[in-house]
């Protein structure tokens, strides 16, 4: 029953998590076929524009978990508490402006040397990053109200945003001249209302105490955050980033059938682990909880009903994931030859899903409970593993098979040490989270 009630109560958490986080990736895959079809080149300029978002998916992390972070950390539930969520708003406007800036001076450079983008994929990347700013805000606020405990709340924002960010695009599209622009123009009048919206919410739930003798958190510590915290975050997605590149250059060497069956793969994969990342946020929450209020017994308690709980739902799926592949697949591709390539990949892929699933779920504990640069080794070992043994063995031998094996291995490896670090590492357990030493 114990068990029972820790799952019910990490789900309480990771269950909006995974909606919201469902509902961003349908709202995706939908403005883009609607911008797709209006015009073709479209597809181009947001293909074009996929190192950038890259980026700027690394600075909404690092700013939400910050956010969640200080916001946990701190004792204050007064009015003066807005003030602090307004700061960091700040900081991260303030990042995206200079990201702005930088792209700018950096077409300027490319431009002296003969290499013009046009003048419209131009402006929709100032544009689009401009809207990041509102959507980065949004995250911000959305955050605070997970750490109130305000889950349910943040996702029907969530959610709400996402639907009507379609159904403005497609209004934009079709009855103005905006173009692409219509999915900037969308996202900047949407997330700036779900900012305003949750920043009510936040007030609402506020005490009314608001004695001026307790003072907001200063710019120091929001700064110690994004640097403890939020810089190690923003290096992890840099670091995928630059991986997915290598994979890619890696397997081109064996077809394009070859990379378009692994591009699937791997897209379903990232589907299959939002379970297992929104668990581990969710235990990371709930852990930090207990550690201020001193019982860092139920802490690492919950860690450890997770981990089981990851080990038994993932090994199910890894089989059915290797029994179905030919099924799986099938309803994702058509072409015969990249859908052999495809289920090939998937039968290594899919018992790497027993390990992956766990480690990416602890991952996100490090990540919430402050031990960023744990987190960032970890996945940066992962993959350098990965490139240097599985992309040398591949290309040694002829054959992309070395390379899912290698998948598998590495994906398999961490299993070992978080099963020391989770119930055997007596220094990480009198310490499960170092939030608060932050503040």
């Amino acid at each position: 029953m114990q068990l029972l009630g820790k799952i019910k109560d990490v789900m309480s958490i990771a269950v909006p998590i995974m909606v919201s986080n469902l509902t961003l990736l349908i709202c995706i895959l939908i403005n883009t076929r609607v911008l797709g079809n209006y015009n073709k080149i479209y597809f181009y300029y947001l293909a074009l524009a996929m190192p950038i978002n890259y980026i700027l998916l690394a600075i909404y992390e690092a700013l939400r978990t910050c956010s969640l972070g200080i916001c946990q950390a701190t004792k204050l539930r007064n009015y003066q508490f807005i003030l602090q969520i307004k700061r960091m708003m700040f900081v991260g406007v303030a990042i995206i402006a200079v990201l702005i800036l930088f792209y700018i001076l950096a077409e300027k450079l490319l431009a002296s040397i003969g290499y013009i983008h046009s003048s419209e994929f131009y402006w929709f990347i100032v544009t689009m990053l401009v809207s990041a700013m509102c959507v980065a805000n949004s995250l911000i606020v959305g955050a605070a109200l997970y750490a109130f405990g305000k889950q349910k709340v943040a996702t029907i924002i969530t959610v709400s945003a996402s639907i009507i960010v379609c159904l403005l695009n497609y209004i934009f599209l079709y009855a103005t001249n905006l173009g692409i622009f219509s999915i900037n123009v969308a996202v900047a009048l949407v997330y700036l209302g779900a900012t305003l919206v949750g920043l009510q919410f936040l007030k609402g739930f506020l005490l009314e105490d608001s004695s001026l003798e307790t003072k907001a958190q200063p710019f120091l510590t929001i700064w110690r955050f994004l640097y403890s915290i939020g810089t190690p975050i923003f290096s992890l997605y840099i670091v995928i980033f630059t991986s997915l590149f290598i994979y890619n250059t890696v397997l081109q060497h064996f077809g394009d059938g070859v990379v378009s069956a692994f591009s699937v793969v791997f897209r379903l994969q990232n589907v299959l682990m939002i379970p297992a990342i929104a668990c581990g946020i969710a235990v990371g929450i709930v852990m930090n909880r207990s550690a201020m209020e001193g019982d860092l017994a139920r802490a690492i308690s919950y860690l450890r009903s997770t981990f089981f709980c990851m080990l038994s739902v993932y090994l199910i799926l890894a089989i059915l994931s290797y029994i179905f592949a030919k099924e799986i697949i099938g309803l994702l591709i058509l072409d015969l030859k990249i859908k052999a390539a495809a289920i090939q990949c998937l039968h290594y892929f899919a018992f790497s899903y027993v390990g992956l699933a766990p480690t990416l779920m602890f991952i996100s504990v490090l990540e919430q409970t402050g031990y960023n640069k744990r987190s960032l080794f970890i996945n940066s070992l992962l993959f350098a593993l990965q490139i240097i043994v599985g992309g040398c063995l591949a290309l040694k031998f002829g054959s992309q098979v070395y390379f899912y094996a290698t998948a598998l291995m590495v994906n398999l490896l961490p299993l070992g040490y978080l099963v020391y670090a989770i119930f055997f590492d007596s220094k990480y357990q009198d310490q499960p989270s170092r939030l608060f030493l932050l503040v």
